[in-house]
């Protein structure tokens, strides 16, 4: 048998082989020419009996097993690369810078907001009132500052659904989507915010503001951000909120407008939203005057069902926008409360 064995080996090893042919084949003359003390009989399925390995010839090689990454340092490199990735594809800034070339004097901005199209207390008339004022004046702008659409859902808060509204959410979309794509040249800036719209975003991860950033030429600016309109020599920073949280004052309701100029940055004006009482308000901080400006709201017919009037909420709601001017040729605002007022710099 040895000599069978020999002679078998000396025409293999008469030609070249690679490494894998020889342990295959060592493998078989192992299994074949076993000793059978080393073997073990067995009845298989079919019930015959056939001589296997013991079990301490068969040898399973499997992959190492890891879970997940093996150190701290790789999470913290992926995770670090997907935040990068994440704000370079915001849509949201910090800063926007505006250039305006213009002949007038005096610029006007007045800040939109909380019109909540799309519920039943909405003032239509008051809206397109609002409209016809930047249609009919090119040196009269807005920069929005979020609830432009009601948009109650059964997962937002409060979680009246649509009960409030004469518009379904997928209609007010719509809507809004028309709306902006009219109004886009008029609108310099739109910041964002923490419910309507966003508990859309929320529930569905469907956004109505990332249609301004991607279809339209519309600027989206973070919270508090800054909104920087150049007039070439005169240069203005806004600071620009829906809600300016945690200091809201229902006596005093510029309060929180002072609060972030001393907590979060210094700015020439700063407006806000959200509480549906309009006010303004004269500062002066770090050696400037400073607008504080707050909107109303065209939420002013309510009914008993609504949640304003469910909650309790005292004291009357406006349908009041002041208008911010700001001097074209030196560093000056005036504030107006309606666009009558605003006409006689509005026309200089």
């Amino acid at each position: 048998m040895e000599g069978q064995i020999y002679g078998i080996l000396q025409s293999i090893m008469s030609s070249p082989q690679d490494d894998k042919f020889w342990t295959d084949l060592k493998q078989q003359f192992k299994n074949h020419y076993m000793r059978e003390s080393e073997r073990q009989l067995v009845v298989n399925a079919k019930g015959t009996v056939e001589t296997v390995p013991h079990l301490e010839h068969t040898i399973i090689s499997k992959p190492e097993h890891r879970l997940g990454l093996t150190t701290f340092s790789e999470y913290v490199d992926i995770a670090r690369r997907r935040a990068t990735e994440h704000k370079d594809q915001s849509l949201w800034k910090d800063e926007v810078k505006i250039d305006i070339q213009t002949p007038h004097k005096w610029f006007g901005i007045q800040p939109w907001g909380d019109f909540h199209i799309g519920s039943h207390g909405c003032d239509y008339d008051k809206l397109e009132e609002l409209m016809a004022g930047v249609m009919t004046h090119d040196n009269l702008k807005t920069i929005t500052l979020g609830n432009l659409g009601d948009f109650f859902t059964p997962l937002g808060s409060p979680r009246d659904g649509s009960m409030g509204d004469v518009l379904n959410v997928q209609t007010q979309m719509y809507a809004i989507k028309k709306f902006l794509t009219e109004q886009q040249d008029n609108i310099l800036a739109s910041v964002n915010m923490p419910d309507h719209e966003d508990w859309v975003y929320r529930s569905s991860g469907i956004d109505v503001y990332e249609f301004l950033g991607q279809e339209l030429n519309i600027p989206l600016v973070t919270a508090g951000g800054s909104v920087k309109i150049n007039f070439g020599d005169v240069e203005y920073d806004i600071m620009p909120f829906h809600k300016i949280a945690k200091f809201k004052s229902a006596f005093n309701l510029t309060h929180g407008h002072k609060r972030a100029l001393e907590l979060h940055r210094d700015a020439d004006c700063v407006i806000a939203g959200h509480t549906h009482k309009p006010d303004y308000e004269w500062a002066y901080r770090n050696g400037h005057e400073i607008s504080l400006v707050q909107i109303g709201t065209l939420e002013t017919k309510e009914t008993g069902n609504m949640y304003g009037k469910k909650e309790g909420f005292l004291g009357p709601v406006q349908s009041i926008y002041p208008i911010i001017l700001f001097s074209t040729t030196e560093k000056r605002m005036q504030i107006c409360t309606s666009l009558d007022n605003a006409l006689p710099y509005l026309n200089l």
